[in-house]
């Protein structure tokens, strides 16, 4: 299981990078207005990097703590898991949405 959140954390920080280095893989790119397409797409793209490489990293963090308390590894593993990824979809899409007005 630890194997499993190491390689759900850098899979991620792989669609953060993903995303930052091309903004036009995000949906809705070519319904912004072209003039201004670039800007929102960069700043919601470096956006959504930060996000997910803080998801990444407390991902990590949460499954190591829950193991120093002396929960199953399993158990643990699945925690981290559900809890980042539920905290993360929510939060990046608050903070995209805070971000770029």
């Amino acid at each position: 299981m630890d194997i499993f959140v190491i390689a759900y954390s850098l899979l991620f920080y792989g669609i953060g990078r993903w995303v930052k280095s091309s903004p036009s893989v995000m949906a809705g790119y070519y319904t912004i207005p072209k003039e201004h397409r670039e800007r929102v797409a960069r700043q919601t793209a470096d956006c959504f990097y930060r996000v997910f490489r803080v998801m990444a990293v407390l991902m990590v963090v949460a499954h190591g703590v829950m193991r120093l308390a002396g929960v199953d590894k399993v158990l643990s593993g699945c925690l981290s898991t559900l809890v980042i990824s539920v905290v993360g979809t929510v939060g990046t899409a608050l903070w995209v949405q805070r971000y770029n007005h």
